[in-house]
């Protein structure tokens, strides 16, 4: 890393569209988007869009920039032998998987997933917008499994895994709500020494609400 984070800030994926002639020069080639981005943030989520253009480059994982730190999204569904081989590719430059699940499934649903993902390693849990029962986080919490917060209500699951991970849409961007957010974040106590992740989605991700925040998590 560039330097000593005590809050790490990315973005859901760096290939957006809509960043191109904001974020992005106009005239600047697909393929340097990453280490543009790099500049600018240390941290980024892997999503399909952006495995799939590094499944088909010619160099793939090798051109990840060095001092990027990833979190690799993956679904219930995929197959964890490949969320292995991501992780083992990029090394220390690694974080976390996030996986995400049905927040309707039962609680036996959820351990048979979670016992099929255990050869990927650890992961956080994405249960996306939508609240999952209390018997899911229960089974969760016994088993020091952490879920993504997605900004709004109980955050217990930022302590709950070996790293803090937050999920905010286009929806956090008042200053005041962004406090709270950075806020929660900074307090969270996972199993690792990692800092606390924060990524924005969107489409594209709100660059102006994460340099906010960004500037929130320095004045703290």
């Amino acid at each position: 890393m560039k330097r000593n984070y005590t809050l790490l800030i990315g973005a859901c994926g760096w290939l957006h569209e809509g960043w191109s002639g904001s974020f992005y020069p106009d005239d600047l080639p697909a393929d340097w988007q990453m280490a543009y981005y790099a500049n600018a943030w240390p941290l980024a989520l892997i999503t399909a869009r952006e495995r799939t253009a590094l499944t088909a480059s010619q160099h793939g994982w090798q051109e990840c920039d060095d001092a990027l730190r990833f979190v690799g999204e993956w679904s219930w569904q995929d197959d964890p032998q490949q969320a292995e081989a991501e992780k083992r590719a990029l090394g220390e430059r690694y974080l976390a998987t996030l996986l995400a699940v049905d927040a309707r499934m039962d609680v036996g649903q959820l351990e048979n997933i979670l016992a099929h993902w255990q050869c990927a390693g650890e992961f956080i849990v994405d249960f996306s917008i939508e609240p999952p029962a209390k018997a899911l986080l229960e089974f969760l919490k016994q088993h020091d499994i952490g879920w993504c917060w997605r900004g709004q209500g109980p955050a217990q699951g930022l302590d709950s895994g070996r790293v803090a991970i937050a999920r905010v849409g286009p929806q956090c961007r008042e200053a005041r709500r962004l406090r709270t957010i950075v806020e929660t974040c900074l307090a969270a106590k996972p199993r690792s020494d990692h800092p606390p992740l924060l990524l924005f989605d969107g489409q594209p991700p709100d660059v102006e609400a994460m340099n906010m925040a960004e500037v929130i998590a320095s004045l703290l």
